[in-house]
């Protein structure tokens, strides 16, 4: 079994389960010291092994936790996870908000797939047992968290959320602006497309590249790309 530690916490991570990356750490290291929200009822969606939530428990953002995935295998590895540490999350199965119908949190932190389906296919992250239905430009599972999200935020409530330039990116900022009052980036972290993947996959780079799925740097022989972590408060609704 796998295993994946962010600094003294330490996960297994089930077979059929994504794998965390960096986009993980990076959520962290933002909330990790808002004392603000140690009290904060908290959702990981997307939640995976359950990293996230677990860490952010651990160092003291001891609130409810709830936890959900599309996949039941990840839901219970989460589950374990916690356990493990003496924690309790209540977790479910379903698809993005679908299993929290009437509840509402502090703080939701999403972490859904957001590339497009072209790199993710060739993309070491996902292999044959984890799907990825962000859509050609992969955008379409971020940008629909985002605009039901406020239905699930209690007052002052906060949406984190990752956006990776593997994607048509400006669709999502574009969609929480129209969304939310409040989005600023707060944390982000540049990467190298595997040198050996783009050899093999140059033409699909290209072509992603040409028709704006994917919005990435071409600099001394290298595709550079992003992670950017934005925090959205103040629904747009809610102040009409």
């Amino acid at each position: 079994m796998k295993t994946f530690e962010y600094a003294d916490t330490i996960v297994d991570v089930h077979e059929g389960t994504f794998y965390p990356t960096e986009t993980s750490k990076l959520i962290i290291d933002y909330l990790k010291d808002k004392k603000e929200l140690q009290k904060a009822s908290m959702l990981d969606l997307g939640c995976g092994c359950g990293i996230v939530s677990l860490a952010l428990n651990r160092l003291g953002l001891s609130g409810p936790t709830c936890a959900s995935d599309i996949s039941e295998t990840a839901v219970q590895n989460t589950v374990e996870n916690f356990r493990k540490y003496g924690l309790k999350v209540e977790g479910k199965a379903g698809s993005m908000f679908e299993p929290w119908k009437d509840r509402s949190f502090d703080l939701i932190m999403d972490d859904v797939s957001g590339i497009a389906e072209s790199i993710a296919r060739i993309s070491p992250w996902f292999g044959t047992s984890i799907s990825c239905e962000s859509g050609s430009d992969g955008t379409e599972l971020t940008t629909e968290i985002i605009r039901n999200a406020p239905e699930y935020l209690k007052d002052a409530g906060r949406l984190i959320f990752p956006v990776l330039t593997l994607s048509n990116y400006p669709k999502i900022i574009e969609t929480a602006e129209d969304t939310f009052e409040e989005v600023n980036l707060v944390n982000r972290q540049s990467f190298q497309f595997p040198l050996d993947l783009a050899a093999k996959h140059k033409d699909i780079l290209k072509e992603a590249i040409e028709k704006q799925d994917i919005m990435v740097d071409y600099k001394f022989g290298m595709y550079i790309w992003e992670t950017l972590i934005y925090e959205a408060a103040s629904p747009k609704t809610r102040s009409m």
